[in-house]
């Protein structure tokens, strides 16, 4: 029995997604940013930030993500990526093709105005609709669902921090196995 190449299969989807929402999601930030290091697929994170000790490991991420942002700049994330095993191969004239479902996880942060990660993730569910016969199929994704979910904020964080999630669930085709 063989199986999935995963680090291999994780990268190409993430990378995919990448590509895609870094060439036509719009900046929401005037004077637009030059780079498009705000749309990435892990989160920025600094170091030494507090001293050791001196906050309780339960609000050790919440400071880190809040941290990490500088205000009024929005980051996207393509993260949280998980899958499940194959559930058919298809015989084709090509080879085989191997089925799975699998989900990805689009997170919008920002501190600030809500309307930022509003406007991205709106943003992103029209990228998601508009190019999904030309840049998402062909690249072995289909039966492509999303919703997004406004996540709570956190008890102590007075509005400040904002979070939006894009879940997608999909099917990825493969045809590179590994022994």
């Amino acid at each position: 029995m063989t199986k999935i190449n995963r680090i291999s299969a994780e990268s190409t989807i993430v990378t995919n997604f990448l590509k895609l929402f870094r060439l036509y999601l719009s900046d929401p930030l005037i004077p637009v940013r030059t780079n498009t290091n705000w749309i990435r697929s892990s989160e920025m994170v600094r170091k030494d930030m507090t001293p050791e000790g001196a906050e309780p490991l339960s609000n050790r991420k919440r400071t880190i993500v809040k941290e990490s942002l500088k205000p009024d700049y929005p980051q996207v994330i393509v993260c949280d990526y998980n899958e499940k095993s194959a559930r058919k191969s298809i015989k084709l004239v090509t080879g085989s093709y191997y089925q799975v479902d699998c989900e990805l996880t689009i997170r919008i942060k920002d501190v600030g105005d809500v309307t930022r990660i509003s406007n991205l993730a709106g943003q992103v569910s029209q990228i998601l609709h508009k190019y999904y016969q030309s840049d998402i199929m062909p690249n072995g994704i289909s039966n492509l669902d999303w919703d997004i979910v406004s996540t709570s904020g956190y008890a102590d964080d007075d509005n400040e921090f904002n979070e939006k999630q894009v879940l997608l669930t999909f099917t990825a085709r493969f045809n590179e196995w590994q022994l």
